[in-house]
């Protein structure tokens, strides 16, 4: 059980899918993992959302939840990400972003990580 307003938490789910898709050009994988850990005897949820085909550079990595912040977009207004992060700090959470080219991803991988306090007995 997570504690705090599902319909923001569902935004959050909401505005980094939508951006993965653009980013990918509708081509590649999305996958999501979920599992619970404890922070300063504190539980959570941490949420990863994962995309292939897409890359975030180092730079951009700095700026991409700052209001108003976009980069290569048809559309958007650069608050998704802001409004992610607002939500999920007002929360108690944290987001983070790391984004890769390897061999195993040449043309990118980005995945969005995130955490939300939960009533858990157990881990």
């Amino acid at each position: 059980m997570l504690t705090g307003n599902p319909l923001k938490f569902e935004r959050v789910f909401s505005n980094i899918i939508s951006n993965a898709i653009e980013a990918m050009n509708h081509k590649g994988f999305i996958w999501i993992n979920s599992k619970e850990i404890l922070i300063n005897n504190k539980y959570f949820v941490e949420f990863c959302i994962g995309n292939n085909n897409s890359y975030i550079s180092k730079l951009d990595l700095k700026n991409i939840f700052d209001n108003f912040y976009t980069k290569n977009k048809k559309i958007g207004t650069g608050l998704g990400l802001a409004i992610a992060k607002k939500i999920i700090s007002e929360n108690g959470g944290e987001i983070w972003c790391t984004s890769d080219k390897n061999q195993d991803f040449p043309l990118g991988k980005v995945e969005f990580y995130f955490t939300i306090p939960s009533i858990c007995t157990h881990l």
